[in-house]
């Protein structure tokens, strides 16, 4: 696991970690991304503990969620809080891990690609999701509340359902097991509350 301590790799496990954590706030509740998001933090976890690690760029690079999540949340000011997120994340992962001297010593390279590729990523899943939530929204906003749909995954505090053609993220306040048949309630946003069906 020595190749773990290479710190390319263990800012491709930081950066990945991230952006998985990112894609669980799209789109929570299918348990891939929550997955493979354990899995990269782990794997970053491991590294630095070979590695010197930069703590203060440590902080701004978790703290890059922070202006996505307003990004998302927020009508106003939207592309500056999504910039914002993009800079935090581009700087604090190329300056992870540095020499004695403040040097990175990630490839700049490679750090430029990644942190363009993740930029494209956070700058498309914020426009596109908004368009298609929007367009949802004008057509039928509470289109599958009442229908019936069934659990495609263990749904309680996050889950999904599937409904109307459609995989929803959704939550119930009782546990629901995986395949079992539930009528929508509400929605909220991009997430469905659920209920099971009595079977009596």
């Amino acid at each position: 696991m020595d190749w773990l301590f290479d710190p390319n790799i263990a800012y491709l496990m930081v950066v990945s970690g991230v952006m998985m954590s990112i894609i669980t706030i799209i789109i929570p509740g299918t348990g891939i991304p929550e997955f493979l998001m354990v899995l990269f933090m782990i794997g970053a976890w491991y590294g630095m503990q070979g590695l010197e690690t930069n703590t203060i760029a440590l902080v701004v690079v978790g703290l890059s969620l922070i202006p996505f999540f307003l990004a998302i949340k927020q009508q106003s000011n939207r592309t500056l809080w999504l910039v914002l997120s993009i800079l935090m994340l581009t700087a604090g992962s190329i300056f992870l891990f540095t020499d004695s001297s403040g040097k990175p010593l990630v490839n700049f390279f490679l750090a430029g690609t990644i942190s363009l590729l993740c930029a494209i990523f956070l700058w498309l899943s914020i426009t596109r999701g908004i368009q298609v939530a929007s367009t949802k929204v004008i057509l039928d906003p509470d289109s599958p509340v009442g229908k019936i749909g069934e659990t495609r995954s263990e749904v309680f505090k996050s889950g999904s359902v599937y409904v109307n053609g459609e995989l929803w993220s959704a939550r119930s306040e009782e546990l629901i097991p995986e395949g079992e048949a539930v009528r929508i309630l509400r929605r909220e946003g991009f997430s469905l509350t659920v209920k099971a069906i009595d079977k009596k």
